[in-house]
């Protein structure tokens, strides 16, 4: 095995892992919604606990296995995490952005993380919403992998992954005109 083929695998399942993180948090931030304002669980179904194991079992083959039996191992969980976010995608468009900021109003994380991947989450989602809109940022690639693979425009201005993440937060929201700020401040 090459040493930079091992390299590459070890690259591909650090994405794999920082995408399963993501997918846990908003999955988390899902559940505590639902049961918060609704008083229930969400409507998917999904098994994490086995994701994770086989997420961690194809660390463990990356230095002793052949690249060849390795790499189809990866794509296949990239494929599962596709599917997961498919259906957590799904379940957000049947919330209201109200109820999201009333959440966080009400919880108040104290850990920055959370929202670094809840904006992980929603930003390498390459479909579209409803109303036509990619939302608020245009991404470069037409079907993203990842979303620290590449620049990002955000607001018409480029970017790097990660680059101002050290405490400047994101960029301020445009400020809402009339009609908007009544139709966002829902219930």
């Amino acid at each position: 095995m090459s040493v930079e083929r091992i390299q590459l695998l070890h690259e591909d399942y650090i994405r794999l892992t920082e995408r399963f993180k993501a997918l846990w948090t908003f999955h988390q931030f899902l559940r505590g919604v639902q049961k918060t304002f609704f008083a229930s669980e969400p409507s998917y179904a999904l098994d994490f606990g086995r994701l994770y194991d086989d997420v961690r079992a194809v660390a463990g083959t990356i230095d002793t296995t052949s690249p060849e039996k390795v790499a189809p191992r990866l794509r296949e969980l990239s494929e599962r995490l596709d599917a997961f976010a498919r259906k957590l995608r799904e379940a957000d468009r049947h919330i209201s952005p109200s109820y999201v900021r009333r959440f966080f109003e009400k919880v108040q994380p104290q850990d920055e993380k959370i929202a670094f991947h809840l904006l992980r989450f929603y930003f390498s989602q390459h479909d579209v919403d409803e109303d036509g809109h990619p939302g608020r940022v245009e991404q470069e690639a037409e079907r993203p992998q990842d979303i620290c693979t590449r620049p990002l425009k955000i607001r018409g201005e480029q970017r790097e992954c990660g680059e101002g993440e050290q405490g400047a937060g994101p960029p301020p929201a445009p400020p809402l005109q009339g009609d908007e700020r009544s139709r966002d401040e829902g219930p």
